[in-house]
């Protein structure tokens, strides 16, 4: 439909350009062929007599008018079918335009300014920027408005068209001025008609940005959904770890003391002092084993974070470590005013938390401190032990484990082995006192008006900057030095795609939501590949786009699961490319019927809703399998399930639980 619009605009626009070539010609030709016919029939005299002034060379300033037009249409079609927009070429080009309009209304001696309206329709088809627009449009006003013949002959000697359309006889004069006020009217018609052909595009756009918009607010309400399931994975996760925890922990202790009692029943008839000696060391172990067990249980109940502040929780956490461990533990919090979200106060906690317990467990600590302090807009946390310390770090799992959880806050977190061992963490401050600063990025003008307004409405977000490309978001984050970048793909001088990629290599602790529609599965693929944190499509609700900035500054993803079977193909290319996902061959053969069933329809981009109605299950049961398949696979979340199903062939499995 707005294909159609614009090609109606398009032709208002050639319309007038024709109608204006037309009436410059006529008007240069009939004064040179008037001029001629007064010189062939000896009348000069008599009309130099009734006119004011005449044109200086009537032919050559036919040939300039007709030569200066022609400049005019080349540089029209040039503008045209390049598609200039918001550019340096396309303001050199509407300049140029004006100034060739200006010269040729001169040497017609403002006879006939009507030129101008053709500038007034260019500038509104090409210039997008508003304050660029405006600074045109008021240009062509006054030079429409002082291009009058009326107002400038009282100043100027200026010859009349009138005075040559009376040389001729009463009958030609009718027609001479029937045709010249046509061609008036005419390009006064055409450019009104171009101006409602812009209003009804406009329109037109507007409504599909409606209809699109409902479209996308219907797809996000499913994202809570998601949420939901994401949230109970991640909890299913952490409980499984922690029993895995537990079970190494209780394992490791009772073999030991398995071994020891064989030893004792060896050497009880034999060597009894030496069982004196090793039921000793077996009561050792048990209480090892002991203090260890508890220590993983507890993590099992954060009932503290329920009732006290992270402060609060903390010191009592310590305190009870110090009992369990018989490790003295000293605990300096000073930040008590500090505010985070519920699932940052979390990982925090649980950071002090896997410290204190290597500090005691595989460093041996007597004393262990522990900081917690504000300092220039950040949370230091500081965890060191005066235990053996390592000389070598080596990247294990409760060290890689925490790195992730801080990077999750968009910290940084350091581990020195030296002297004893020390944890230090560099946190950003939240929600208390520090802004969450936005860069907005997007080629359309209304688009950058409308985010940065609504961004600065919401409490703790602030835009800092907009950005028109890809070139200028890079200077701003050098200034600005961004939190979040809300990133359009495609915009001129260097697309969104490139500009996530030099950013995240650069700059990584920095959030990119790509706003994208979605055209290109190509861009989408990239930007996930180059860093992105999320993408969401335009249209979406100011409150679900706050959520989204709240949500990628986090540290977690925004994925909209409505659009999983189009990013599929994405996943195909993933799998294709450098992104393998492995699984255990046991965690394979535990999978049942259903299960498979499941993992197929995972495949193919399937929602859960789709896959209840599919299989005829209800939708909580199909969130517990997907739940009970990521844990039997090892898997992180349903984004590496569906990679997995992707790059392998589960048909055969499928078929062979059917049989």
């Amino acid at each position: 439909m707005n294909i159609k619009k614009e090609y109606y605009t398009d032709m208002f626009q050639w319309a007038m350009l024709v109608l204006n070539g037309i009436a410059v010609a006529f008007l240069c030709t009939f004064i040179y062929v008037t001029t001629n016919r007064i010189r062939a029939n000896y009348d000069a005299r008599d009309f130099l007599g009734g006119v004011m002034t005449i044109p200086d060379n009537p032919r050559t300033n036919l040939w300039l008018c007709l030569a200066l037009f022609g400049l005019l249409i080349v540089n029209f079609v040039f503008r045209h079918f390049l598609q200039m927009r918001n550019g340096k070429g396309s303001a050199i080009s509407l300049v140029a335009e004006l100034l060739i309009c200006v010269v040729i209304i001169y040497r017609l001696d403002f006879n006939y300014n009507g030129l101008l309206l053709l500038v007034f329709a260019n500038v509104i088809a090409y210039v997008k920027d508003s304050k660029a627009k405006m600074a045109f449009l008021l240009l062509a006003i006054v030079g429409y408005l002082l291009a009058d013949y009326e107002l400038l002959s009282i100043y100027m000697p200026l010859y009349n068209m009138s005075d040559y359309v009376g040389y001729y006889t009463f009958t030609s004069q009718q027609w001479l001025f029937c045709i010249w006020n046509t061609m008036i009217s005419q390009n006064i018609i055409l450019f009104v008609g171009y101006c409602f052909s812009v209003i009804n595009l406009q329109r037109g756009t507007i409504e599909e940005v409606n209809v699109l918009y409902h479209e996308l607010q219907n797809a996000n309400e499913q994202l809570s959904e998601y949420a939901d399931m994401a949230e109970k994975m991640a909890q299913t996760n952490e409980r499984n770890r922690l029993a895995r925890e537990i079970h190494d922990t209780l394992g490791h202790s009772l073999t030991g003391i398995i071994a020891g009692l064989d030893a004792c029943l060896a050497l009880v008839d034999v060597a009894p002092q030496e069982v004196k000696k090793q039921l000793k060391l077996l009561a050792d172990v048990s209480r090892d084993g002991m203090k260890d067990v508890r220590r993983s249980v507890s993590e099992l109940r954060p009932d503290e974070m329920e009732r006290l502040s992270l402060n609060a929780s903390i010191r009592k956490m310590v305190t009870d470590m110090g009992r369990v461990s018989d490790t003295q533990i000293y605990f300096d919090g000073s930040g008590e005013k500090l505010e985070f979200g519920e699932d940052e106060e979390n990982i925090i906690y649980r950071v002090v938390q896997e410290s204190i317990t290597n500090a005691v467990r595989h460093g041996h600590a007597g004393q262990i401190w522990v900081t917690m302090k504000r300092i220039d807009g950040e949370v230091l946390l500081e965890v060191k032990d005066d235990g053996i310390g390592c000389k070598e770090l080596k990247s294990g799992f409760g060290t890689r484990h925490m790195k992730e959880r801080i990077e999750m806050l968009g910290g940084t977190i350091t581990f020195d082995g030296q002297k004893g061992f020390k944890v230090t963490a560099h946190i950003p401050i939240r929600w208390g006192e520090n802004m969450i600063k936005v860069l907005v990025a997007d080629d359309q003008e209304l688009i950058r008006q409308s985010l940065q307004i609504v961004l600065n409405s919401k409490e703790g977000i602030e835009v800092c900057d907009v950005a028109t490309d890809g070139r200028e978001v890079i200077q701003c984050v050098r200034r600005q030095k961004p939190d979040v970048i809300l990133m359009d793909i495609r915009m001129p001088k260097m697309d969104g795609v490139q500009c996530t990629k030099i950013i995240k290599e650069n700059y990584p602790q920095i959030k990119i939501i790509i706003l994208t529609t979605f055209d290109d599965d190509e861009y989408v693929y990239n930007a996930l590949k180059y860093g992105a944190s999320g993408y969401l499509l335009k249209g979406v609700s100011m409150d679900e786009l706050e959520s989204a900035v709240r949500t990628v500054y986090s540290g977690r993803a925004m994925i909209n699961p409505d659009i999983a079977a189009k990013v599929l193909t994405l996943f195909s290319k993933m799998a294709r490319a450098d992104y393998t996902i492995q699984v255990g061959k046991k965690g394979v053969e535990e999978l049942t019927k259903t299960e498979w069933k499941i993992i197929e329809q995972v495949g193919t981009g399937a929602a859960n809703k789709e896959i209840a109605e599919t299989l005829k299950l209800s939708d909580g049961t199909v969130r517990n399998y997907l739940s009970t398949i990521l844990n039997k696979l090892d898997l992180r979340d349903r984004t590496q399930l569906a990679i997995w199903a992707v790059q392998t062939n589960i048909a055969p499995y499928v078929k062979d639980e059917e049989d």
